[in-house]
């Protein structure tokens, strides 16, 4: 745990966080009743790296403590949550590049370890290996096909027609129907020759390290982002690992470290909508 000290310790808070910059980011994760429960009581730790990290990179944070659809699984409500997002709020200034705001879709079943891991940092190395037109689409691929519970998208015209598509291909995906919107997804991307242009196929552990017993391709180890438990074989390690991130916080000192970092909670009319900034007067 040494390496991984000294890593997040020289974490420092980004002090200049401008809501008109060119490039903005918003992480987003369901956490309603069901999805709570599935992680054994521990969600203070996974709640708060999500926190904690967007304090100190200067992104957005939404947490969905709602479903808003009850018509379809959980799952499904990232696709309301990425239209919402990018097409229903505050439109950017109009000096901003309204193609640039990204959205990081992370499932509540995933503890960020390392956070001096940039979202930037993986949007540059996504367009420096992709062929094709400009990324929209950042993901990674397991034995299954591509894993929905750590993914990249961004704000863009494509990206409005395939929330579209991808909402209505819940219908006739076959054996896919099982992993519903992932499956879905899946679908897509393995059926529609033009997707490739936008979707860029990523390392798994570049930002969706899966926890043990995965094989040696796919599991977590020190010094990678996050770790992620999808899947009921996985899910009962979760306490193991939210308690070695506890464990991390506080023999490394973290809190103690980011503690000038003053952040202020706001939760708004619209339920579930959780934000942080970061105080701009030092209190």
């Amino acid at each position: 745990m040494g390496s991984l000290c000294e890593v997040n310790q020289k974490v420092r808070p980004n002090n200049q966080i401008r809501l008109s910059s060119s490039t903005r980011f918003t992480i987003v994760t369901f956490a309603d009743g069901h999805a709570l429960s599935s992680i054994a009581g521990r969600y203070t730790s996974f709640l708060e790296s999500r926190s904690l990290y967007a304090s100190l990179h200067g992104y957005g944070l939404r947490i969905y403590f709602h479903r808003p659809d009850l018509r379809r699984s959980l799952v499904w409500s990232k696709v309301i949550a990425i239209h919402e997002n990018f097409f229903h709020g505050p439109e950017l200034p109009s000096s901003a590049d309204r193609d640039n705001d990204w959205i990081w879709l992370l499932d509540l079943d995933a503890l960020i370890f390392n956070f001096n891991v940039k979202l930037e940092s993986i949007v540059e190395s996504a367009r420096a290996h992709h062929q094709g037109n400009d990324v929209d689409i950042v993901i990674s691929n397991d034995h299954n096909g591509v894993n929905a519970g750590s993914f990249l998208i961004r704000k863009s015209e494509w990206t409005r027609q395939l929330l579209r598509k991808w909402w209505q291909t819940q219908v006739g995906v076959g054996m896919d129907e099982k992993f519903f919107e992932q499956g879905a997804l899946n679908h897509l991307i393995h059926t529609d020759k033009s997707m490739a242009a936008h979707v860029h196929i990523a390392a798994i552990r570049q930002f969706n390290a899966y926890g043990y017993p995965s094989g040696d391709l796919y599991r977590f180890r020190e010094g990678d982002f996050i770790v992620h438990c999808p899947g009921p074989t996985l899910k009962k390690w979760l306490p193991a690992y939210a308690q070695e991130w506890e464990n991390m916080m506080q023999q490394c000192k973290l809190r103690e470290a980011w503690m000038h970092a003053g952040t202020q909670l706001e939760i708004s009319d619209q339920a579930s909508r959780v934000m942080l900034r970061r105080d701009t007067d030092g209190v």
